[in-house]
């Protein structure tokens, strides 16, 4: 796997997955279903490090998974 990462939708991802943010790798803590002021859905993600992200349901994310849940 290359240190690019996969390109998946947000419903994909999991905990112990890690997401690209502005070109930092961010492992995923816990994954909340939200909602936008306007209604629209969306997925928050809680990381171990650095502040949550809230990411319209749906949309294209870049990921890595650790060993052993598929292709890192």
């Amino acid at each position: 796997m290359s240190d690019k990462g996969l390109r998946m939708t947000t419903v994909r991802v999991q905990r112990e997955d890690w997401l690209n943010v502005h070109g930092r790798w961010l492992e995923v803590k816990a994954i909340r279903p939200d909602h936008y002021t306007s209604g629209g859905p969306a997925v928050t993600f809680v990381f171990k490090a650095g502040p949550a992200l809230r990411v319209p349901l749906g949309k294209q994310v870049t990921v890595r998974r650790r060993p052993g849940r598929g292709t890192w």
